[in-house]
Formats: structure tokens, sequence, C-alpha cells
């Protein structure tokens, strides 16, 4: 039987669409590919689309005395002005110079229910896609793309003829991919999935871990390095409620290594998203005090102790995603905050050090709506890109991308999306001299669609 916490989690997650709570798939996996179960698919198909776009650039007209963004004149207060609103041409509707799109890849599969959630670049800068797809039943799905957009290869994997679905991917120094999430076994009955693939996309090995009499547990967050893995994720106890899960896999197997649970003090505890800050791992998510979610933050060392906890009583909110920045063991979070008014959060990006102590808060409000980033990445340069959903006065959700400095600075920002239909960016990342965006757009005739969008880097 469901919890009324688990009613208001899946609530708001299938509000944001972060997980895929639109129309019902079942859920399964097996070493399979892409049609029926089992089945692979490789190469370019009629689902797959990548176009370039070519960005109008702003005008090099000047006027010292315009202060009109629009007119197609850069003022003195201006960084640009191309004459027009579209905010992906390398020019804002506020006059701020923004990266172009370079490209635009989209997957509509047969069943009309696609969603790119997770992203990472390779050391080649191979963009590598995680989400769902929907054939006989949902499946996981994952896309290889080169740098230029063309697809390499799909692979979708289908369990036992249920739901499945990766929540992250990872990339190591040698290009294996790990990829996890989900697979049902059964009608809401889930098991934590872990998978890896080899730089071509054929699979090495997977990992299962059965929820017993449990209905709900899945990985969100993974994090490699030389020597190991990392996952994490929110397993439900009967009778326990929700705890937050950390694994540490084997390389060559994903065979375990060691697993932590804790509710960090509360009811349930869900967990979002992992880093590294130096020789720790930093955990991410929130837990539910009936009514009210609050941010969590644990720590642990890489032998799975605990080393601290840290609860935020005011404002509440939650954690979506985490970065490591710089070289000291900071890390860069992302979710949403209620800093003023109950239910309409504010997307937030927070930096803190390997003491865990806050050193900049930034908050960003679009309409005064349902705002909340899920994805983050930083660069060598400690430069810090945002992926977000806005809600604006149509009550759709719009694409946010921002750019931040090092010490959180809001360097630009742009929004993008279609027209009276929902569009929501699952993950973002960074490869040399471009950053990638993906997420799923909601259309009437197709569901949703998988997309990835390119964006060269602002000079």
């Amino acid at each position: 039987m469901t919890s009324p916490v688990r009613v208001e989690m899946v609530v708001w997650t299938c509000l944001l669409g972060l997980m895929g709570c639109g129309p019902e798939a079942p859920t399964m996996t097996s070493e399979g590919g892409d049609t029926g179960a089992g089945s692979t698919t490789t190469g370019p198909s009629s689902p797959t689309e990548a176009t370039a776009t070519d960005p109008a650039p702003p005008t090099s007209s000047t006027g010292p005395g315009s202060t009109v963004c629009g007119d197609g004149i850069v003022g003195s207060d201006e960084a640009c002005d191309d004459g027009n609103e579209a905010s992906d041409d390398g020019c804002s509707p506020t006059c701020e110079r923004t990266p172009a799109v370079a490209w635009t890849y989209t997957h509509d599969g047969a069943g009309k229910d696609d969603s790119a959630v997770a992203v990472a670049v390779d050391a080649t800068g191979r963009i590598i896609v995680a989400g769902r797809t929907r054939l006989a039943s949902q499946d996981a799905l994952l896309v290889a793309l080169d740098p230029g957009g063309q697809e390499l290869w799909r692979r979708t994997i289908d369990g036992s003829g249920h739901a499945d679905g990766f929540g992250d991917v990872v990339v190591d120094a040698a290009g294996t991919i790990f990829a996890a999430g989900y697979e049902e076994t059964g009608p809401d009955f889930k098991t934590s999935v872990v998978r890896a693939f080899t730089p071509d996309g054929e699979g090495l090995w997977s990992f299962h871990e059965g929820a017993g009499e449990a209905d709900f547990t899945r990985i969100e967050g993974l994090v490699v390095t030389d020597e190991a893995l990392f996952s994490v994720g929110s397993h439900e106890v009967v009778f326990e409620g929700m705890h937050i899960a950390v694994r540490r896999h084997d390389l060559s197997d994903g065979s375990l290594a060691w697993a932590t649970t804790t509710k960090v003090g509360a009811p349930d505890a869900y967990a979002e998203g992992i880093a590294l800050s130096g020789a720790q791992l930093v955990v991410v998510g929130y837990v539910v005090i009936q009514p009210e979610y609050h941010p969590a933050v644990v720590r642990l060392d890489q032998a799975g102790t605990i080393v601290s906890e840290a609860v935020e009583a005011n404002p509440h909110g939650q954690w979506n995603g985490v970065t490591s920045i710089g070289g000291g063991g900071d890390v860069v979070l992302v979710g949403r905050l209620n800093p003023y008014v109950p239910f309409k959060p504010d997307v937030a990006v927070r930096r803190i050090g390997p003491d865990g102590v806050e050193k900049w808060t930034q908050l960003f409000d679009q309409d005064g709506l349902h705002d909340l980033a899920h994805g983050v990445a930083a660069g060598p340069d400690e430069s810090i890109v945002v992926a977000a959903a806005v809600t604006r006065p149509t009550e759709d959700f719009d694409i946010f991308t921002g750019r931040f400095a090092g010490d959180g600075t809001l360097q630009w920002h742009n929004l993008f999306g279609t027209a009276s239909a929902n569009d929501v960016a699952g993950d973002v990342a960074i490869g040399p001299g471009f950053f990638v965006v993906a997420g799923y757009a909601h259309t009437p005739e197709h569901g949703t669609d998988a997309w990835v969008r390119r964006h060269d880097v602002v000079p």
C-alpha cells in the first residue's frame, strides 16, 4: 500500500517529469537490445534526428544612446542586440551573450514516450545519453552521439517486460560506460540496477539488488574513480520507510564491496546525487517530514562510514544534483529551495567547502512559480553550468540554462522551450569547448521526445 509520503513524492515527481511519471509503462531489464525483449539496434534510424543551428550573429552596429534591448542596435549597456527575442542564438532577449545552439538531437521512439534524464561526455568528446523509451514496454535507453550530434549507436534494455529506466550515466578514463537506474520485476516492485558497457555499447556486466518485499528501490547517482564505482539511490524497507542507500561496486564485475543506508534522522530520506569531495563522498537529496521536504547532505568516507549528516530546517526544498569543483574538495549543489512562498520554489545553486560550510547560494526565480534545477556540471576553470525547469505564466515548463562563475556570479542565462508544452532539462555535461543539455519535451502528438542540445561556449 502506498503511504501518504510516497503519494506526495510521486505527485511532485510526476509534475516535473524528472523520472517519467507520464503515461505509466511496465518495467524490467535484460542484457538485450532494442526492439522487443533483448534485441539491439545500432546506428542512426528514423526516430533519430540531429539538426544544426546557424546562430544569427549579433549586430555590430552601435548606438551610444540606445538602451532598448531588441532594437538591433548594441547600446552602451548591452553585450549584444540581434533584434529578436530568440534565446538560443547567441544573444538573449535581455541582450546578454549566451551560447548558441550548435545542434539538437531528438529521439521519438515507436511508443511515443521517450526521455533523456542523464548525460556524460567521454575523453574523446563523445556524448553518452541515458533515459527511457517505450517499445512493447518502457525500456532503459542508452545512446552514443559523436561531437557533431550524429548517433553512433543505441541500446535499449528490457528485463521481464515491465518498466525499466536509467537515472544516471558516467564514463571512466578508459571509456567504459556505467549506467544505473531501476528495473521492475512485477507491478510496483522495482530493483536497483547498474550496468557496464564497452565504448561501443556492448554489455560487460550487470548488478541487481532486489527490493525483497519493498516496492520502491532505484539508483539515482553514480561517480567513478580509478579504483571503484559508487552508486546512490533510494531504498524502501518494509515498515521502516525510505532510506538513502550508498554502495561501492567493483569495477570489473559490479559486485558490492559495501553498502551503507541512512534515514538522516527522518521518517523518509531520498537520494538524488553523489560526487567526490577530496577523499570523501558527498550524497545529496532530501528528507520528508510531512508535509515538508528538507534538503539533506550526507558525507561518507570511501570505506562506507558516515562522516556527517545535515538536514536544512529552513528554507524547505531539496537537492537534486551535485558535482565536484576545483581541486580543494568543494562541491556545487543544485535543486529547489522555498525561501519565501511555500510550494513555489526557486532554482537553487550552492557551493560548499570540504567541511560542509556554505560559501555562497544563488537563487533564480523566473515568474514566481515552480522552478527546479536538476543538472549541474563544473569546468576546469570553475565555471558552473546548471540545467533546470522553470514554470512560465502559461503553467508550462521551459528549459533554464545558466552559467555561474566559481564565486556564484550569474554570468548569463537563457530560456527555451516549445510553446504551450512542457520541456524539462534532466542533466548537463561539459566537453571540450562545449556543453550539452539533455531532457525531454512533452508534445500532444508524441507524448514525450528525448532531446540533447549542444551549446558552444561563449567566448
